[in-house]
């Protein structure tokens, strides 16, 4: 809130449904730009009107759904609000913590729907991201991973969690969705400050001038970083901003 009412710019920059993101965004009192679906989709503020870029398309989700289909992962296919799951999990706070914190939330636009026939209807229209999640960590995410690049053109592939591949158009990235909108809002981004803790960030922390990681960062993160804050746990964000927008001194943040 201080950094809004200094006239600082927020944007939240995450891998969620542009609802189920816009929701944090609200809750704080936060009237900021939402990047959503890891690049693929942007609002100007939450709730507001959904700008998505480029799809993936029939063709590619297609060959996508052929690798996924020979494996026992849950997978999702996300369209701007939209998701739809293989299969239905059937406790439904862990489906929550997997898929979204809001996606049920009254007055969100969030829609969800499981199974073969739902696939296929989004498939027609093109898709955002595509997730994979080993729930029981044991999968070899690495190999699927190089099995899907291998097969599937045109793609970028990342991972927010330990356990989860994800997948975007090829171009389509926090980092790209970050630099279109520091343009139309006429900042360079040699006075960007991008914060992050996990490997879909590291096209954002490349590009900013002012990147930071997370305490608790992956080795990616932190590597793609100029700055490392507190952990996540504690009050890493604001720390970063005490010191680095407003020149305050708190111990933990420091230059990588």
């Amino acid at each position: 809130l201080r950094a809004q009412k200094a006239g600082i710019r927020l944007a939240l920059c995450s891998g969620r449904i542009p609802d189920d993101a816009g929701f944090f965004a609200s809750d704080a009192g936060l009237d900021m730009a939402v990047i959503a679906l890891n690049g693929g989709c942007v609002m100007t503020h939450p709730g507001g009107q959904v700008h998505c870029g480029k799809l993936m398309d029939v063709e590619t989700l297609a060959a996508m759904r052929t690798i996924l289909d020979q494996t026992e992962l849950l997978y999702g296919v996300f369209r701007e609000n939209e998701l739809v799951v293989n299969r239905k999990e059937r406790d439904r706070q862990k489906a929550d913590v997997m898929w979204g914190t809001h996606l049920h939330r009254a007055g969100g636009r969030c829609s969800i729907a499981y199974g073969t026939q739902a696939l296929n209807d989004m498939a027609l229209r093109g898709c955002n991201k595509v997730v994979v999640i080993d729930e029981e960590e044991t999968a070899d995410l690495a190999s699927l991973r190089t099995a899907i690049l291998k097969s599937v053109q045109g793609i970028e592939i990342t991972s927010s969690w330990q356990n989860n591949l994800e997948m975007n158009p090829d171009g389509v990235n926090k980092g790209a969705a970050l630099t279109a909108l520091a343009g139309t809002l006429g900042i360079a981004m040699a006075d960007v400050m991008a914060i992050g803790d996990n490997d879909n960030d590291v096209s954002m922390l490349q590009c900013a001038g002012w990147s930071v990681a997370m305490g608790n960062a992956t080795a990616a993160a932190l590597a793609a970083a100029r700055y490392v804050t507190l952990r996540n746990d504690e009050n890493g964000v604001a720390a970063a901003i005490s010191t680095l927008a407003f020149g305050e001194a708190v111990e933990g943040v420091h230059q990588l």
